[in-house]
């Protein structure tokens, strides 16, 4: 077992540029989701990995 600590969706995604919040209140999940896509191809490996364990624990 790796000794990574667990974060949280919002701090992997804070983590490669992209706020959950604007002006205070939360944003859409599309909008959100639409800017991790527009960056997706721009990402290092590592973050990309760091994302997709988010998911896989936010999903479970």
């Amino acid at each position: 077992m790796d000794n990574e600590q667990i974060e949280t969706m919002a701090q992997v995604l804070e983590t490669v540029g992209i706020s959950i919040k604007q002006d205070g209140e939360y944003r859409s999940v599309d909008d959100v989701m639409g800017e991790l896509w527009d960056k997706w191809h721009s990402l290092m490996q590592n973050d990309k990995q760091r994302v997709a364990k988010a998911f896989v624990r936010y999903f479970l």
